[in-house]
């Protein structure tokens, strides 16, 4: 017997061919399949320039627009398109801020409809900078219903979205889908973390 040779079994070759013949015989209507009914949704963590520290002094990244705008303008260039088919973007620690919006609107704003919402700060009453922000393709396959922010921390939030699935045939079903950004093991109440 040579050594690394190995026995295949007559049974086991037409086993795996015939798999193979039924994987091939199906493909097409799995991808038809999936290109009719599937969804895509992508999530991405933006990194607010509130949060970004830009050098040893610990100076924000917001603090001087000549440091978040180029950023901004290629993280909104590579969503429209890299993500240009997703028909729902989910974006965690968006900034809240004018003329960041307006960045992303200008480059977004013709193909995707954006619903954000905020979160609170430690201060009654009071709302941090950044959030949660959804997009919904306006030619996708969903239709953006409504948004809700629901409390998940003393500082933290979720923002779940409806839609409505278009349908040619009758009324389309309602999607939920949750936009989270967890926690950084940061804040003081242990219980908030688990």
């Amino acid at each position: 017997m040579l050594l690394g040779a190995r026995f295949v079994s007559p049974i086991g070759h037409r086993r795996r061919e015939w798999w193979r013949r039924s994987i091939q015989s199906a493909l097409p209507f799995l991808l038809f399949f999936l290109s009719a009914n599937g969804l895509t949704i992508t999530t991405f963590n933006i990194l607010a320039p509130v949060h970004r520290s830009m050098n040893a002094m610990n100076h924000r990244e917001s603090s001087r627009e000549e440091w978040w705008r180029p950023r901004a303008e290629g993280v909104a260039t590579y969503i429209s398109t890299k993500f240009a088919s997703s028909d729902v973007i989910l974006l965690q620690e968006w900034w809240f801020d004018e003329k960041f919006t307006s960045v992303f609107d200008s480059v977004i704003g013709e193909n995707f409809y954006r619903i954000a919402e905020r979160r609170p700060s430690g201060e009654e009453g009071k709302m941090r900078d950044d959030g949660m922000c959804c997009l919904v393709r306006k030619s996708g396959n969903l239709e953006l219903v409504k948004s809700e922010k629901v409390l998940t921390g003393p500082q933290r939030i979720a923002q779940i979205i409806q839609c409505k699935e278009r349908c040619s045939s009758g009324e389309g079903r309602s999607v939920f889908i949750a936009n989270s950004h967890l926690s950084f093991p940061g804040d003081a109440d242990p219980k908030w973390r688990r």
